[in-house]
């Protein structure tokens, strides 16, 4: 962009940002191959043809490229965007108490981990890279680890079990680090089974097999051998009292030598919004167990909590919400609009069996999947009461609807906070009336169209900077 506006007239375009947008689209394939190139040389020449780049600058001269870039040039402009990306890694290596020379292995994972000159600052101040994994491949290799790990639920098992065949139970680690596995085997609770069978493992390249043995409801546990550094696939095999081939489910099974696939982790502190009294704020308060880097599936708990109004059998307009939230490092304890709103659960008068007066004390437990770390499940106990309440969060309605009343009351809450600091003592009164017109354009935002959930997104985020201004 620096060459166009030295050499070419391009003052009218470069001060609309929309025909400035398309020229930097314009240019972005050039930038791309010269990025390229300067991976692996110190300089690359960039030439287009007459007519290449659709456009005249205001003198009526047809724009071109015809420049040549160094790799200390490219350094200059990429080396801030890396240093930000390191500094991350470098942050997050801190909150661990982590120094770079206890770290094993960086992996680097994208296109851009190409360039020499991240792998030269990732060297030079965290680790150097490990570069045996191939960036563009990394993840999708990780994933199909992991997704071979994941049994098949037990639903779904049960829908697609053929019972002409004998039903077996399998138990093993899909993936090992050593020479040897044990794998426990036994009939199926609800098969149905002649008695005698036998069962024998065999690893398909035909080098091994563990010869026949008792097959019952009790089982029995074979330790197979395992090929070093390989995929190792087995076929199971019953016979009946006679010698007879007789068909099972399942007929297969495979384990993974020399790999080690740890469970996927939570991506995020997760807990609940709470009414802290001492300064008139909702907070996020952490679920003790559903803290950040916990492996899944996990459960939190919150123990202590106060109901806010009464909840009366059988009554539906009594409603106590309990909004779930996730947040980064710095979530608890913080404004819990500035951390991402997941669900928003619910228990009502036609939930209880008896009258929970406000103020009540209840216990909260959350459990999360396995796969994403998203909440499933949170059952609320009533000690007074000695009854638990179980809210089933669905998948399909997580973050997919944000609710009206909701973000009503955290707009409304953002015009309590701007009338606190007008009250304060020295407070800027120019800034405070700044926000209070911001606050006032996300109420008309918002007042538009309540239902409209894009519009709606639209000023949650915009409150969320907002209020990072206001709590300062």
């Amino acid at each position: 962009m620096p060459y166009l506006k030295e050499t070419y007239d391009l003052d009218e375009v470069l001060e609309d940002d929309r025909k400035r947008g398309l020229l930097r689209d314009a240019m972005k394939r050039y930038a791309e191959e010269a990025k390229i190139q300067l991976s692996y040389k110190n300089e690359q020449h960039i030439l287009t043809e007459l007519g290449e780049i659709p456009l005249e600058d205001a003198q009526g001269e047809e724009v071109g490229l015809d420049l040549t870039l160094t790799s200390e040039q490219l350094e200059a402009a990429v080396s801030p965007y890396f240093q930000r990306a390191i500094d991350i890694a470098k942050d997050l290596l801190h909150r661990n108490h982590v120094q770079g020379g206890d770290v094993t292995s960086l992996i680097l994972v994208g296109g851009p981990t190409y360039s020499p000159i991240l792998r030269r600052m990732l060297e030079e101040q965290v680790v150097r890279p490990d570069t045996r994994i191939d960036p563009m491949t990394a993840v999708a290799v990780g994933a199909s680890l992991y997704a071979s790990t994941i049994k098949v639920s037990e639903e779904v098992r049960e829908a697609t079990r053929d019972l002409a065949k004998v039903q077996l139970d399998l138990g093993y680690e899909a993936t090992s680090v050593q020479p040897m596995e044990f794998v426990s085997v036994k009939l199926h609770a609800n098969g149905q089974a002649p008695e005698g069978l036998m069962v024998e493992l065999e690893r398909m390249d035909g080098t091994w097999a563990s010869g026949r043995k008792p097959l019952d409801a009790k089982g029995d546990v074979v330790e197979v051998e395992l090929k070093e550094g390989r995929v190792n696939a087995f076929a199971v095999k019953v016979y009946d009292a006679s010698g007879n081939h007789v068909a099972c489910e399942p007929d297969q099974f495979t384990v993974i030598q020399g790999t080690q696939v740890s469970a996927a982790t939570l991506p995020s502190n997760m807990g609940i919004e709470i009414y802290r009294r001492e300064d008139d704020r909702r907070v996020f308060l952490l679920a003790r167990g559903l803290e950040m880097n916990q492996s899944l599936p996990a459960t939190g708990t919150l123990n202590g909590l106060r109901t806010s109004q009464d909840l009366r059998p059988g009554n539906s307009d009594d409603v106590v919400r309990i909004p779930i939230y996730e947040g980064g490092h710095d979530a608890p304890g913080s404004l819990a609009i500035l951390n991402e709103h997941i669900y928003d659960a619910r228990i009502t008068g036609n939930d209880v069996p008896a009258l929970v007066p406000a103020g009540s004390t209840v216990d909260v437990t959350i459990q999360t999947d396995r796969g994403s770390g998203r909440p499933v499940l949170m059952k609320v106990y009533f000690p007074h009461l000695d009854e638990e309440v179980e809210i089933e969060v669905a998948s399909n309605t997580v973050q997919q609807e944000i609710d009206a009343g909701w973000l009503q009351s955290e707009l409304e809450q953002c015009g309590q906070q701007l009338d606190e600091l007008d009250e304060q003592e020295g407070s800027d009164e120019a800034a405070i009336g700044k926000a209070r017109k911001e606050l006032e354009r996300l109420q008309q935002r918002f007042d538009q169209d309540p239902n409209d959930y894009d519009a709606k997104k639209e000023v949650v985020e915009n409150l969320k900077k907002l209020m990072r201004e206001v709590d300062r």
